[in-house]
C-alpha cells in the first residue's frame, strides 16, 4: 500500500480509537479502527494504486477536493460502508475525485 494512503488509514484508525475511548458502548468504533489498520497493511492492486497516486499528484485537482474525497471515504468505513479490501477504498476515492458514483458499495 502506498505510503500516503497507508498513513491516512492509520491516522483515521487512531482517531477512531480515541472516539472508542469516549464512546465505549459503540463497538463500531473499535471494529472500524481494526479494519482501517488492516487496509493500511494490505497489498493493493498496482493499477488502482497508480491511479490514486496520479490523482493525488495531479495539478488539475484541488488538494482540498482530494483530501475531502479521501476523508469522506475513510470516515464511512465501518459505519455507512463495509468494504472488504483496500482496492474498494481506492475505487471509492478515485470515483469521488473523478466525480463519478462509487464503483464499490
Amino acid at each position: 500500500m502506498g505510503n500516503v494512503l497507508s498513513f491516512e488509514l492509520n491516522k483515521t484508525a487512531e482517531w477512531r480509537d480515541r472516539k472508542a475511548e469516549r464512546y465505549v458502548e459503540d463497538y463500531r468504533l473499535t471494529r472500524a479502527a481494526a479494519t482501517l489498520r488492516s487496509f493500511a497493511n494490505m497489498a493493493a492492486n498496482p493499477e488502482k494504486e497508480r491511479q490514486y497516486e496520479q490523482l493525488a499528484e495531479s495539478e488539475d485537482i484541488e488538494i482540498e477536493a482530494f483530501n475531502s474525497a479521501r476523508s469522506d471515504a475513510l470516515s464511512d468505513i465501518g459505519f455507512r460502508w463495509h468494504p472488504k479490501h483496500v482496492d474498494e477504498v481506492l475505487d471509492r476515492i478515485i470515483s469521488y475525485v473523478s466525480k463519478d458514483e462509487p464503483t464499490s458499495a
